[in-house]
């Protein structure tokens, strides 16, 4: 199947689902290492840095309880299941912790991060 770009179509938290607004663009950092050169006298040396897996630009339409599931989520020590459906219908899902941005009341969206314990899992449509 050809790659198809486009909004994410669903998100779920904790096992609960989260309106995803229209225009949401996720950017995801899939690679679990960060790669940098020290330059010195006789070239450079590579140096690789941890970093979290992470999924930013977040933007979720909120109804009901969905403000203070999150509050909940994003409050709480232990680590939580994440999912997220791409617009070609793969799945990717860790279990990680979240964190809450922002709300904006004008239209009732929040903005969020998702951070993965360890790695993305992908399952293909």
């Amino acid at each position: 199947m050809a790659d198809v770009a486009g909004t994410v179509r669903s998100v779920t938290i904790g096992g609960l689902p989260f309106n995803v607004a229209a225009d949401a663009n996720f950017s995801v950092t899939l690679t679990g290492w960060e790669n940098s050169r020290i330059p010195h006298s006789g070239g450079s040396m590579r140096k690789m840095i941890k970093r979290i897996r992470r999924v930013e630009g977040i933007v979720l339409v909120l109804g009901g309880t969905d403000r203070d599931n999150l509050k909940r989520f994003a409050e709480s020590s232990d680590d939580i299941t994440l999912a997220f459906e791409d617009a070609a219908g793969n799945n990717y899902h860790a279990t990680g912790s979240i964190e809450f941005e922002a709300w904006e009341t004008e239209e009732n969206r929040c903005n969020l991060m998702l951070d993965a314990a360890d790695e993305w899992t992908f399952f293909a449509a």
